[in-house]
C-alpha cells in the first residue's frame, strides 16, 4: 500500500484474487484498501491476472480503483470472471500469464501506446489460439477487460516537454497556419515527427494533423475573429496546450481612399492618414502602389506595409512637417519612399518616444533629416536607402541599425568607407558587400555593417542578399521564425508572420518548384 501511494506508472498484479480483493504474497489488498489510497494525482495503470477483480456484476475491488476520488487508478485491466494458469508448464507460461506478457511487449515496445488499443492487440496475438470452444485462451478473449479511458496514452519513460513554434496572433483570413513541434535536447532543437496537432475553435475550425519529418503540421484555415485553441499531443511528452489569437487585422489603402478588408471603401485625399485614424491598435495597414501626398502621424502600435519602396511613394503634404512621425511604441513600417520633409529640423521618418518599432525596406530621401529618433531606444532599423538628406540620422544611439540574423544594416548615401577586407571579423572579406572601413558613427555603437550598394528593391526570399536562393536563406528565415521576429522578405506568403511555411517556400523556390514575385 505504501508503494501504491507513492505513485506508480503500471502496476502488474500476478496471483490470486476475487472480486472483493487480491492477493500479494502472503498479504491481501481488499475493496476498503483500494478506496483508501491517496496517490492523486500520481495514479497508475493497473494490470492483474488475478480472478473476478474485474467483475461487473458485484462490488468489484476495480471498481474501488477506478471510483476513489483521491488516488487509485485511471485504467483497470483484469478478469470478469476467472483468470486461468496451466500446472502443466513453468511458470509464467500459462494462459493468463501469455495475455498479460503480451500486454507489455506492445506497450514497452510502442507500437501502440493507448491503453485500449495495447489491451486489443494484447488478444489478437492469441486469436489463433483461441478458435476452439472451452479453452482458456478462449475464454480470456471475453473475460479480460478494460475499465478507463481506451485513448488513455501509456507513459513508458519520463514524459518530454515540447518546444511549440506558433504566432501569437494571426488575421482573420484564408492562410495556411504552420505549427512546428520540438524539442530542447541535450544537443539542442530536434524536429518531434509525428505529434498529433489540434486546432479548434468552437463550431468552425475542428481539424487534426500529424507533424511531418521537419516537425510540422499544416491547417488551411479561413477563421472569423477570436480565439484558435492548439493541442499538441505524443506518447511520453506533456500535453501542449495553448491559444493563437485570431485578429481582423487588414486595412487596405490606395491613392484614393482607404477600406478594412470586406467593408465599404472610404474616400479620402489623405488616405494613408486616414486609415491610420480610422485603424484600431495592433492592425495591419497595406498600402497599394501609387503617389501619395501626406503627413502621417501614427500614434498607435501598427503594421503599415508598402507595397514596395519602388512603387509606394510618399511626399509631404507640408514640406514644414516629418512625413511619417511615429509616436507609438511596437510601429512596423516597410516598404515606401518617404521624401519632400525639407523644412528645418524636420526629418523623413521621426519617431518621438517610440520605442520597439522596426524601420525596414524603404527609401528616405530629400529629407532635411532623413530618420530623426527623440527619445526612442530599442528600435531596429535596417535594409533602408538614406539617400540626399541634409543630415542623415539624428539622435542614433540606444537603437539597432543591422538586420535581426545577419550582420548587414542600411545604405548611407553619404558613406565613405570601402569593402576592402582591411578591418576585423566580418569586416575581414573583401566584397562581400559590407563596408570595412570608417563605419558610420561608431561612438553611438550602431551601424557596424553598412550596405555598400543599395538595399532596395530586394529579391523576396534573398536573405543573405547573394542575388541568388539557396539553402542558406532557408536556414536564415528558420532563425527568424524561431527568434519571433518580423522581416518583410521572408514573409512569402504575406502572413504578417515569419514561420517554417516560409522558409519552405523558399526551399521550393531555389528548387525551381515554384516562383516568387518581390
Amino acid at each position: 500500500m505504501d508503494e501504491l501511494n507513492r505513485g506508480c506508472n503500471i502496476v502488474n498484479h500476478i496471483g490470486h484474487g476475487g472480486y472483493t480483493g487480491f492477493y500479494v504474497g502472503s498479504g491481501r489488498i481488499g475493496n476498503s484498501d483500494a478506496s483508501s489510497l491517496t496517490n492523486s494525482p500520481r495514479n497508475f495503470i493497473l494490470y492483474t491476472i488475478s480472478c473476478n477483480s474485474n467483475n461487473f456484476e458485484r462490488d468489484s475491488v476495480s471498481e474501488r480503483y477506478m471510483n476513489n476520488e483521491d488516488g487509485g487508478s485511471v485504467g483497470y485491466i483484469g478478469n470478469s470472471r476467472y483468470g486461468w494458469y496451466d500446472p502443466e508448464v513453468p511458470p509464467g507460461e500459462g494462459p493468463s500469464d501469455l495475455y498479460d506478457r503480451e500486454f507489455f511487449n506492445i506497450a514497452l515496445s510502442e507500437s501502440a501506446y493507448r491503453l485500449g488499443e495495447v489491451v486489443g492487440y494484447s488478444k489478437v496475438r492469441y486469436i489463433p489460439l483461441s478458435q476452439e470452444d472451452e479453452t482458456a485462451m478462449r475464454w480470456l478473449q471475453y473475460a479480460i477487460n478494460l475499465l478507463g479511458d481506451p485513448e488513455l496514452p501509456i507513459r513508458t519513460e519520463t514524459p518530454r516537454n515540447f518546444s511549440i513554434s506558433i504566432p501569437s496572433q494571426i488575421p482573420a483570413r484564408k492562410q495556411t497556419l504552420v505549427i512546428g513541434v520540438s524539442e530542447i535536447g541535450d544537443h539542442g532543437s530536434v524536429q518531434v515527427r509525428n505529434a498529433t496537432v489540434c486546432i479548434m475553435k468552437g463550431g468552425e475550425v475542428y481539424n487534426v494533423s500529424k507533424t511531418d519529418a521537419s516537425g510540422l503540421a499544416e491547417f488551411a484555415i479561413h477563421p472569423d475573429a477570436g480565439e484558435l485553441d492548439v493541442t499538441v499531443t505524443k506518447e511520453n511528452y506533456h500535453v501542449y496546450e495553448g491559444v493563437i489569437d485570431i485578429y481582423s487585422p487588414d486595412i487596405y489603402v490606395n491613392p484614393t481612399g482607404w477600406w478594412r478588408d470586406g467593408d465599404a471603401f472610404n474616400a479620402s485625399e489623405t488616405p494613408i492618414q486616414s486609415a491610420v485614424d480610422g485603424a484600431d491598435s495592433g492592425d495591419t495597414i497595406f498600402v497599394r502602389n501609387g503617389s501619395y501626398t501626406d503627413n502621417v502621424d501614427v500614434d498607435k502600435t501598427l503594421t503599415l506595409r508598402g507595397e514596395g519602396a519602388d512603387v509606394v511613394k510618399v511626399t509631404a503634404a507640408d514640406s514644414g512637417n516629418h512625413v511619417f512621425e511615429v509616436s507609438a511604441g511596437w510601429v512596423n513600417f516597410s516598404g515606401f519612399a518617404v521624401r519632400g520633409a525639407t523644412g528645418d529640423y524636420v526629418a523623413g521618418i521621426c519617431l518621438v518616444d517610440a520605442d520597439h518599432c522596426n524601420i525596414s525596406y524603404s527609401i528616405v530621401s530629400n529629407n532635411n533629416r532623413g530618420i530623426n529618433l527623440v527619445g526612442s531606444s530599442n528600435n531596429t532599423i535596417f535594409h533602408n536607402d538614406i539617400v540626399n538628406n541634409s543630415v542623415y540620422d539624428i539622435n542614433p544611439a540606444n537603437n539597432y541599425w543591422n538586420h535581426p540574423v545577419l550582420l548587414e544594416s542600411n545604405y548611407w548615401f553619404d558613406y565613405t568607407g570601402v569593402d576592402d577586407g582591411s578591418g576585423t571579423g566580418k569586416h575581414n572579406i573583401s566584397g562581400d558587400g559590407i563596408g570595412d572601413t570608417l563605419l558610420p558613427h561608431p561612438d553611438a555603437g550602431y551601424d557596424n555593417y553598412p550596405c555598400m550598394g543599395r538595399c532596395n528593391p530586394q529579391m523576396k526570399g534573398d536573405l543573405n542578399h547573394d542575388g541568388k536562393l539557396t539553402s542558406a536563406d532557408v536556414l536564415i528565415a528558420l532563425e527568424i521564425a524561431v527568434s519571433g521576429r518580423y522581416l518583410l522578405e521572408a514573409d512569402m506568403d504575406e502572413s504578417g508572420y515569419v514561420n517554417a511555411l516560409d522558409a519552405r517556400m523558399i526551399l521550393q523556390a531555389a528548387a525551381g518548384a515554384i516562383g516568387l514575385v518581390a
